[in-house]
């Protein structure tokens, strides 16, 4: 039969970004993509995945990720730093939002950048990336 159940998969979204979104550093949290999931039961597990592919301007920058649930609820963070200056890198992530009630819920990818040394204004440039979704029966 296979590894997967009939009904299992109940619901999947996924949001792309291809165009250029740029985060100073120091103005707080910018989202980059956002999906709708539905979720039948609070028995059901939503379970996130997201990548990015950004740019930085300083060696010294952190870029902070993170998963939002209806706008208020943070769900997991991740931190990725500037290995080095105008060269690409990419960051993926995941997470599971297992306490969630019964209902229509939008996920947000957000994310921030932070300059240690409370220098010049920096700026993080993301070029693409994608933030995949899917509410799981358990």
């Amino acid at each position: 039969m296979g590894v997967f159940n009939p009904g299992l998969l109940i619901d999947f979204d996924c949001e792309n970004f291809e165009a250029d979104i740029t985060v100073g550093s120091g103005i707080g949290f910018v989202d980059l993509a956002e999906i709708t999931l539905t979720v039948n039961s609070p028995t059901n597990a939503v379970w996130l995945n997201a990548y990015a592919t950004w740019v930085g301007t300083s060696a010294a920058d952190f870029i902070t990720f993170q998963f939002v649930r209806d706008d208020n609820v943070v769900l997991c963070s991740a931190i990725d730093s500037v290995d080095q200056a105008n060269q690409p890198d990419t960051t993926a992530f995941s997470c599971c939002d297992t306490e969630v009630d019964a209902g229509v819920h939008t996920y947000t990818l957000q994310a921030s950048v932070t300059h240690p040394s409370g220098g010049p204004q920096t700026a993080v440039t993301f070029t693409m990336g994608s933030l995949q979704g899917a509410v799981i029966n358990t």
